[in-house]
């Protein structure tokens, strides 16, 4: 019980139920059935690996759910289902607590609906999964059962702190009778003869030659050829064993193999809680907790007053798969008292603007949590919504979960159009009622705000409408992480001399996406005990890959594959060199075919963040007035090399409203740069390969690297080399843009301490010698610092040289000067070796198309809206 020992001491007194429906969209693609379960370690092995990549939850990644009932529960009986006890892990909390009220005799546990109902907040098969882990897998403890119930339950009531203690102690008396008489593909081969001789009294003798058989073949058997077929198989090969003996032995398969379980509906209406005091780190979420108390604050000041039903605000939260939308929606109000104590300062001044009345009163109020993801888009789903909040001097904070996917049930209209008609039938009436505080509407790709921002002018928004920017996790938000959930791996790293690399790592392969970077934590957190050195803990990056299927297409905003890969394709292009964007910034037909994003056909106008979550693209707010469109690593590596010929010619309209005024040749430049590597590093091709002009330089064969962005803002170019030369690890296969007013290189690619890429990025339609004279003149500093630079300068247009390459102390003249004076001479300093990649080069490296594009882009202005 090592495990959930280590992980019961970060759950502390939290509920970690799992959303049922979330965790079955991952889970099914992992599980498999064993092929031997004679061969107990064989089966456990699997079970193992999908309990470490699937099954633990995380106090700050998945919706976790408490049993606050807030209005009565309703349960109906339905028509019988046949479950699968091998795969118990994907059985939905209705299934799981239908079950559990059938008789122990038939697989259940006899506990009526009243006591079951709290489990329908979200109890499932993942987490019996958990408890059946605990229970059976660590096989050193040999103890009776009766014995281990006690730590058992204690062990189990971690993840149900809400539970009654009685129910926790049924569940656990029943996940080990489900053990002992239906889970078979989990039993041993001695467990196996013991229940052949106990149930269906055969003889040891008759028991011995049948444990050594797969139960699961013989069920799979059962079920595609019948008993009949399947006895006399049976009886050719177990010829010493009497027939009546080998009938009683498959009718037994047969009937452990099925669950018939008559669905008990029941509903029970919960919000979601999470830890507050001790919480890990999900979001840099400080700016949004204030802002968002403020739009409520002010509804409840326009319904005190009154005044235009428009002045209400509704929330709306639709950011990508896996940002937190919900957590930030429910956990609102608790977070908002946390705010209030830790900023007396503030409070008062927010008294001071609403009052002590509203403030407290809002301090008060209370959570109703709505998962409308189940609901038919009719209008009893409406009535059913309207009627959920209580009519009561209460005041109430409603999240309306799933909305998108709500919408989209019904095909009578576009989801924009279904979108609308909710919001107007059915959401309104809420955020008008006079105890409603607010109402926040999460799923990805809720696009409400196109409404109140009129970008879609013949549907007029019954009310004001405010989206909620969420951000990504920092590398202080990890290192936080480390610290308080995994101290160990930290530790570990850190004796390695590896921590602040792992960090980085793991920052490029999450980007900084809580869901991913609670995968890399849960990964981290299951093999601590085994993992000794940096390579060990490098592989949770593969796990996760496994894990974490790509998600490229939005089902709800869907187009043709490849009209949505190019646009994605070139977001992930620009996000390389151009890493914050204006959150305004918006694009017509003429930029993107809009029409061709079925759901967003409507639209003239789409700005940024709509087409980025569209497309399924991530995207974090940088602050008030900017965003960063963000790609984890296994993303870029699918595109890259699915889109090793990509081109920018398509784009050429939009990229000037992306890019900084002046510097379109240089950013096209490294971005292609960057992409060239990125192809060569996931092909293993050497840099000579990939950049043939480094063909005779110290790089010409260097494996090429995962090149990344980075900006550095300092003024002395000599205090920029120096720190990158004492920092090496920091700066290693980074693209360090150095300020504009520094003296010296664009930019600097470390690839080793001594071995470094310096870029020098030239967009004119002449060359001029007295240039590149005095750029190599900035170099000269470098010999303090005992590094060999490989020097490379592009031009747009053709440049006048008697060669292409200088070594050290080579002599660079121009051929069309007669004169010897120092002015048309450059000594190329002894650690540098100079590249210059004039218009042919580059036309070469980027192939025609786009050279044709970035002479086109270089000679206009961009565009800002």
């Amino acid at each position: 019980m090592r495990s959930l020992c280590a992980f019961t001491k970060i759950l502390n007194k939290t509920s970690h139920l799992i959303k049922s429906n979330l965790l079955q969209t991952l889970i099914p693609s992992l599980i498999k059935t064993s092929s031997s379960c004679g061969n107990y370690s064989s089966s456990l092995k699997k079970e193992n690996f999908i309990f470490n990549t699937q099954l633990i939850t995380n106090k700050f990644s998945i919706k976790n759910y408490s049993t606050t009932l807030i209005s009565k529960n309703i349960s109906e009986t339905t028509a019988n289902i046949t479950l699968n006890p091998v795969q118990y892990k994907v059985w939905t909390s209705q299934q799981v607590c239908s079950l559990l009220c059938v008789t122990k005799g038939e697989g259940g546990a006899g506990l009526p609906v009243e006591k079951v109902k709290p489990l329908y907040a979200g109890f499932d098969g993942t987490l019996l999964g958990i408890i059946v882990y605990d229970l059976k897998v660590e096989k050193r403890d040999t103890r009776p059962f009766l014995e281990k119930r006690q730590q058992l339950t204690w062990l189990t009531r971690q993840y149900f702190p809400t539970f009654p203690l009685n129910l926790i102690c049924d569940v656990v008396d029943w996940v080990d009778n489900l053990f002992q008489t239906r889970l078979y593909h989990l039993w041993s081969n001695e467990q196996i003869k013991e229940q052949l001789c106990k149930s269906v009294k055969l003889t040891l003798e008759e028991a011995e030659k049948l444990c050594h058989l797969s139960l699961t073949s013989l069920v799979n058997d059962i079920n595609e050829f019948g008993l009949e077929k399947t006895l006399k198989q049976l009886e050719i090969t177990q010829k010493n064993i009497a027939l009546e003996s080998l009938k009683y032995y498959l009718n037994w398969i047969n009937n452990i193999s099925k669950l018939t379980v008559p669905i008990i509906k029941a509903q029970s209406f919960i919000g979601p809680v999470f830890e507050f005091r001790q919480s890990i780190p999900y979001q840099n979420n400080e700016n949004n907790i204030l802002e968002v108390g403020q739009v409520l604050l002010n509804n409840m000041i326009f319904k005190q007053r009154k005044e235009n039903e428009r002045f209400q605000k509704l929330l709306v939260n639709f950011a990508n798969f896996g940002f937190g939308k919900t957590r930030f929606g429910v956990q609102f109000l608790d977070l908002w008292k946390m705010y209030l104590e830790e900023n007396l300062e503030l409070k008062k001044s927010l008294i001071g603007r609403y009052g002590q009345e509203l403030i407290t009163k809002l301090t008060n109020t209370e959570l109703i949590y709505i998962d409308v993801s189940q609901k038919s888009f009719s209008k009893e789903s409406f009535e059913y919504l309207q009627n959920m909040v209580p009519k009561n001097d209460t005041s109430y904070f409603v999240v309306i979960d799933e909305y998108t996917t709500f919408c989209s049930s019904d095909k009578g209209g576009t989801i924009l159009e279904n979108m609308y008609k909710a919001w107007i039938d059915c959401i309104f009436s809420i955020q008008l009622l006079e105890n409603v505080v607010g109402v926040c509407v999460c799923g990805k790709g809720a696009f409400l705000d196109l409404f109140d921002k009129s970008e879609l002018l013949y549907k007029r928004p019954p009310t004001e409408c405010f989206a909620v920017q969420l951000h990504c996790l920092d590398r202080d938000n990890l290192d936080e992480l480390f610290t308080k959930v995994i101290p160990k791996v930290k530790t570990l790293l850190e004796e390695d001399g590896s921590y602040e690399f792992y960090l980085n790592e793991m920052l490029e392969e999450t980007a900084g996406i809580p869901f991913l970077v609670t995968k890399v934590i849960n990964l981290l957190l299951l093999n601590q005990d085994s993992y000794k050195s940096k390579k060990d803990f490098l592989t949770v990056f593969d796990l996760m890959q496994i894990d974490t299927p790509e998600r490229i297409l939005f089902p709800h905003y869907s187009s043709d594959e490849r009209f949505s890969r190019n646009i994605y394709t070139f977001l992930m292009f620009i996000s390389f060199i151009q890493p914050k964007l204006k959150l305004n910034m918006n694009f017509t037909k003429e930029h993107f075919n809009i029409r061709e994003i079925e759901g967003l056909e409507q639209l003239k106008v789409v700005d940024l963040s709509t087409l980025a979550v569209a497309l399924n693209c991530y995207i974090t707010s940088v602050d008030d007035h900017h965003v960063k469109l963000i790609f984890p690593r296994r993303t870029i590596r699918k595109q890259v090399e699915t889109n090793t010929s990509f081109s920018i010619q398509t784009f050429v309209k939009p990229i000037p409203k992306f890019l900084s005024k002046g510097d379109t040749f240089e950013l096209l430049i490294d971005s292609f740069i960057i992409w060239k590597a990125k192809i060569g590093y996931y092909q293993s091709q050497t840099f000579s390969e990939m950049f043939p002009f480094l063909i005779d330089t110290k790089l010409k064969n260097k494996l090429c690297c995962d090149l990344i962005g980075k900006k550095i803002l300092k003024e002395n170019a000599f205090d920029n080399w120096k720190d990158i030369y004492n920092n090496f690890e920091k700066y290693k296969n980074k693209v360090n843009f150095l300020n504009s007013a520094s003296f010296g290189s664009d930019k600097f690619i470390c690839l080793e301490k001594d071995l470094w890429w310096c870029i020098q990025d030239k967009n004119k339609t002449e060359f001029n010698f007295t240039e590149l004279f005095a750029e190599i003149t900035n170099l000269k500093v470098l010999p303090l610092l005992d590094v060999h630079i490989v020097f490379t300068v592009f031009y747009r247009c053709k440049v006048n040289l008697t060669k292409k390459l200088y070594q050290g102390r080579d002599k660079i003249q121009r051929i069309d000067e007669n004169s010897k004076s120092d002015n048309n001479i450059i000594e190329v300093p002894n650690n540098v070796t100079v590249v210059i990649v004039d218009k042919v080069e580059v036309e070469k490296f980027i192939d025609e198309s786009n050279y044709k594009a970035l002479v086109e882009l270089s000679s206009v202005k961009p565009i800002f809206i």
